[in-house]
């Protein structure tokens, strides 16, 4: 029977690199390897009708249409999060918007308020801070959920270490249909150009702190944050 695995974390709490864990786990199974999905479900239609038996994607808002997919196929899901002040904070140096700004964004919202629906799958949950401080200790939790296991940890954990991610990044970026597409993103005539197999983008990693925020919101920044999503700051006890 086929099984459906998503990588469904908060924006900017290290779900790419989870998903890229999810992507080594599979590797060598018969798997059809999406990427991001958003509305269009297409992609995953396709890869439920092809020969593959594990079909893995990545988003970030919940679907409607995931509900009659859950009642037909086996699933699993891997939520990561990390303090959503934390979160804007990236968000705001990656688009360069103000607080304001990314608070009204309309995905970041989406993103958090879909929690309530992932909870009710069982998804599990990642926090950012095991991702940056025991990684080794996420990717055996991402394993193992996944069914498979490693003989080295080690090698898979440097893999996908900061510096491995930052030199994927930039060799991505020295490419020239690459730094044309930036230039057209910067001039806001295109969208953001990203690595279609390991879902990095150009200017992806920021400087990776949990606590960065702190110094730079404010008092009445923060109890917005906690104001507007009170049930998922309180779930995961950044409150």
């Amino acid at each position: 029977m086929k099984k459906i695995f998503i990588c469904c974390g908060i924006n900017r709490s290290g779900s790419t690199w989870v998903y890229q864990i999810m992507q080594e786990a599979l590797s060598k199974k018969s798997l059809a390897d999406i990427g991001f999905v958003d509305k269009d479900f297409t992609k995953v239609y396709d890869a439920l009708e092809s020969s593959s038996e594990i079909i893995l994607f990545k988003m970030h808002s919940f679907s409607n249409e995931l509900v009659s997919l859950f009642e037909e196929y086996d699933y699993d899901l891997i939520y990561s999060h990390r303090d959503l002040r934390a979160c804007m904070y990236s968000l705001m140096q990656k688009t360069d918007k103000s607080f304001e700004e990314v608070l009204a964004m309309p995905f970041f919202n989406e993103s958090v308020n879909s929690f309530s629906k992932w909870k009710k799958y069982s998804p599990l949950y990642l926090s950012y801070d095991m991702i940056m401080n025991d990684n080794i200790k996420a990717v055996n939790l991402i394993f193992d959920r996944l069914g498979y296991t490693s003989s080295d940890l080690d090698k898979v954990v440097e893999k996908y270490s900061m510096k491995s991610q930052q030199k994927r990044i930039q060799e991505f970026n020295n490419t020239p249909s690459v730094r044309l597409k930036i230039l057209l993103h910067r001039l806001r005539l295109k969208p953001m150009p990203k690595n279609e197999k390991n879902l990095l983008h150009f200017n992806h990693i920021q400087n990776g702190s949990i606590d960065k925020w702190k110094s730079v919101f404010t008092v009445l920044h923060s109890e917005m944050v906690e104001s507007r999503f009170d049930y998922w700051m309180k779930f995961f006890k950044y409150s």
